[in-house]
């Protein structure tokens, strides 16, 4: 015992900083467990007056006006109506007379970009990868806890907002986007 309190005393200063650094370890690890980790449950994003998995078809109707087209598949009914495009239509998914999916088209008469969504929202949660389209330069930008997603590129160029009930990614792409991975396609060449 005598030899282990003489061996520290000799070398107290190294011992007395090995102790302070253990200490200070235990305090950061013990505050890194205490903080609050839980996030408010998000609010699904809303498009114009429509909020996916809330509003119903009459509320839609009321907000765009007639659909272009209806296309009916049993209880689901898919809605285009008129964009700021000449030749792409916004379209809407119903079901059970819900709204669950909005495709907003966006060109540059819209004056919107990648930029008002990041401002808002900040960095996307994921970014995914059309498969089927592999020397796309277009990505699909996706935060599925708020309910939006949208098509853009690097350079702020925006394509498509997408509006849906939040969810987790891996139900986002089975249901929204199926022919979008976390993967990047190899380029054809």
């Amino acid at each position: 015992m005598r030899s282990v309190i003489s061996t520290i005393w000799r070398y107290k200063f190294i011992f007395l900083i090995l102790l302070v650094l253990v200490g200070v370890w235990i305090f950061y690890q013990s505050q890194k467990g205490s903080k609050v980790t839980t996030k408010p449950p998000e609010q699904a994003v809303s498009y114009k007056s429509l909020t996916p998995g809330k509003s119903n078809l009459d509320q839609l109707e009321k907000e765009f006006g007639e659909p272009l087209e209806t296309k009916e598949d049993g209880t689901k009914k898919t809605l285009d109506f008129q964009s700021s495009s000449k030749v792409r239509p916004n379209q809407a998914i119903v079901e059970d007379e819900t709204v669950v999916f909005i495709k907003e088209i966006v060109t540059k008469t819209d004056e919107k970009s990648v930029k008002n969504i990041t401002g808002v929202y900040g960095d996307p949660n994921f970014v995914l990868y059309d498969q089927s389209s592999p020397n796309s330069s277009f990505s699909l930008y996706v935060y599925p806890d708020r309910g939006l997603a949208f098509i853009g590129h690097p350079s702020g160029t925006l394509l498509e907002i997408w509006y849906f009930p939040p969810t987790t990614l891996d139900d986002f792409i089975q249901r929204w986007a199926p022919n979008y991975s976390q993967a990047k396609p190899k380029p054809i060449q």
